[in-house]
């Protein structure tokens, strides 16, 4: 078992990005709070990542480890940087990311102002991402400092936006990704990492902030702007993550949101082309619901197939 000897694991998944993770390095490396380690997973990169890597590690005033598999994925990527995280705390920071300099210190403050008698009860902390002009990506939180669950978060207070923060590594060792072999390219896979926060919110609260602690550069390439047909190719962990999400928070979603919901668990059973499992969910539903959703869900899987025949 890895001795967790420093506070913070900064872990940065990346696959050829050599060319953004310059940044995303001096970011780390300006930071005001030092107790810390940066843990890169390669996910089967054929750029010079490797060979930046090793410059940092010769001249930075931090541990930096640099571990490679061959290209399975982000989710799988998370798993080896959790087993190998040194930290208390386990904070994402992707390779088109990076930190302002007081993000871990201010990340801290706000663990610290938690008391400690109630630490137990809560995952991590989240803050806000701004763009490079400084617009703030999403929503803000409704207060903050706000202590809830991030099913909460989402469906109660409806806040939409990528966030970043940090969870304790303890929890997200119970708390790992899935990983299940399928027939597509690994590269296109993409295993959407809500599955495993909403899992986390049955048990833990979060401290959620408006404290910007980075910044979001979205890339063209990346997961966000082809999450759709990525998520196609990995149907089984689109499917169960809105299966759970009706089954722990149907009760906290408003019209909208549990049509959206059921939509998108036919569209991605439609990918799967498993009809039991359309006809178990359609008995469990409420019957008002199937057609509408049935209709939607029929549209969206059609238009992913329109999307990945195009590619």
């Amino acid at each position: 078992m890895v001795e967790r000897d420093i506070e913070f694991t900064v872990f940065t998944p990346t696959y050829n990005r050599a060319s953004l993770l310059q940044r995303a390095y001096e970011s780390i490396r300006g930071q005001t709070y030092r107790d810390f380690e940066w843990l890169i997973v390669d996910d089967g990169s054929t750029d010079e990542t490797k060979d930046l890597v090793d410059q940092w590690e010769e001249e930075a005033q931090f541990p930096i480890h640099y571990v490679y598999q061959s290209n399975q994925g982000k989710h799988v990527a998370f798993n080896n940087a959790v087993e190998r995280a040194r930290g208390r705390f386990f904070a994402v920071l992707d390779s088109d990311d990076y930190y302002k300099p007081d993000a871990l210190e201010n990340m801290k403050k706000c663990w610290g102002a938690i008391p400690s008698q109630d630490r137990e009860n809560y995952a991590g902390v989240v803050g806000l991402f701004a763009y490079p002009d400084e617009k703030i990506v999403g929503d803000r939180f409704p207060e903050s400092p706000l202590d809830c669950s991030a099913l909460e978060m989402y469906l109660r207070h409806d806040v939409r936006g990528d966030n970043i923060g940090f969870n304790r590594t303890g929890v997200m060792q119970n708390h790992p990704f899935p990983e299940r072999d399928v027939n597509t390219p690994s590269e296109r896979v993409i295993v959407t990492e809500s599955l495993v926060w909403f899992r986390i919110a049955r048990s833990y609260d979060l401290r959620f902030t408006n404290t910007v602690f980075a910044y979001k550069d979205y890339q063209n390439d990346g997961l966000s702007a082809n999450t759709g047909p990525y998520r196609a190719n990995a149907a089984w962990s689109s499917r169960t993550y809105y299966q759970e999400l009706l089954d722990e928070g149907r009760k906290m979603m408003s019209t909208r949101v549990l049509l959206k919901t059921y939509a998108n668990y036919i569209r991605f059973t439609l990918h799967e082309s498993d009809r039991n499992l359309l006809d178990s969910w359609r008995a469990r539903s409420h019957s008002g619901w199937f057609l509408p959703a049935l209709l939607v869900g029929i549209g969206l899987y059609v238009r992913d197939r329109m999307r990945m025949e195009n590619d």
